[in-house]
């Protein structure tokens, strides 16, 4: 119990002592006046001289004071129950806004921590996504280097005016990934200028050889968007996304060796 309840039950209780400390006074001075009753007294009674109904409202009189008495000392004790249970309501009211401000603490680091191991996820699924997307990096580079020293070829084995585009030529170091990407890029622009020259010749080249290329730059692009900020940049300094591109048109383009042609003319 707190020093404030235990002042407010001490108040309490000296208002119920103070109501039988007056009763007991009242009493006291009825009965020392009733006692000297007599002819000279200031309050002559004689039972035997009063009517039953007389005595009635005189007990009655002798009463109705500590009624009213014991009225205001109740009245007294309410209000200060009454006060308390104010004050009790006053606490109970701060102590809710006290657990709603924690809770609201505990929501927004909950929130925080949530945001934190969501972040700490994000980078672990981009460096393993970062992983596979170096083991296809690798893998498009061993498929470029078979496809190296290869041509396309624009054009009938018989024609004179046929043209040839050589692969694995086109970069300055093309056993890295971004020089490989660029000559993805490269061949395809020559062969857009070939086909816009004579559209109706058709360009020739071993898609088997060249299938995996694509297949490799597309496995990457689907993971680009759950990669790295690192690896993202690195592949847009690479300019992948024209690269991606370029081996789709390069692949649709292009049909197969017919089986006719000989070996020697497949360059």
């Amino acid at each position: 119990m707190t020093e404030k309840e235990e002042t407010e039950k001490s108040a309490r209780s000296g208002w119920v002592v103070f109501g039988f400390a007056a009763t007991a006074v009242y009493f006291t001075a009825l009965g020392s006046i009733l006692g000297n009753s007599g002819p000279d007294s200031l309050l002559p009674i004689n039972k035997a001289s009063l009517a039953l109904n007389t005595f009635g409202d005189f007990v009655a009189g002798i009463c109705a004071p500590l009624a009213f008495l014991w009225l205001f000392v109740a009245t007294m004790v309410q209000s200060q129950e009454l006060a308390l249970q104010r004050q009790e309501l006053r606490l109970t009211r701060r102590e809710f806004e006290l657990n709603r401000d924690i809770l609201k603490q505990q929501a927004e680091e909950a929130r925080a921590q949530a945001a934190f191991i969501g972040k700490q996820t994000q980078l672990l699924e981009g460096a393993e996504v970062d992983r596979l997307i170096d083991t296809h990096q690798a893998a498009f580079i061993r498929r470029y280097r078979k496809v190296g020293g290869r041509t396309i070829m624009v054009g009938e084995a018989d024609d004179e005016d046929r043209q040839m585009i050589q692969i694995g030529v086109q970069s300055s170091d093309p056993l890295n990934f971004v020089g490989a990407a660029t000559d993805v890029r490269v061949i395809a622009s020559q062969l857009r200028r070939a086909k816009n020259k004579s559209p109706d010749k058709v360009a020739y080249f071993s898609k088997p050889h060249f299938q995996p290329l694509g297949d490799a730059l597309n496995e990457i692009a689907e993971m680009m968007d759950r990669s790295s900020p690192t690896m993202k940049a690195k592949l847009k300094e690479a300019n992948f996304a024209t690269a991606v591109a370029a081996a789709d048109y390069l692949l649709a383009q292009c049909v197969d060796y017919p089986k006719n042609l000989k070996l020697n003319d497949r360059l």
